[in-house]
């Protein structure tokens, strides 16, 4: 979604994220498209989707 920008601004950085704890979740591919969409981004977005990550991770540990 966030990464074509269906029905949503595309937003790498938010596909990122998505795709990340997909990933984390065993969902196949998920890995893979975090991938594909970092070939795209800028370090910029790159260093924010990251420190999202973290922060989702951290989150998550907690519960």
């Amino acid at each position: 979604m966030y990464d074509e920008g269906r029905g949503v601004p595309r937003d790498l950085v938010k596909a990122h994220l998505w795709y990340s704890m997909a990933g984390d979740n065993g969902i196949r591919g998920g890995n893979l498209k975090k991938a594909s969409i970092e070939e795209e981004m800028t370090t910029d977005q790159h260093a924010e989707a990251q420190k999202l990550e973290r922060r989702g991770r951290a989150l998550r540990a907690g519960d």
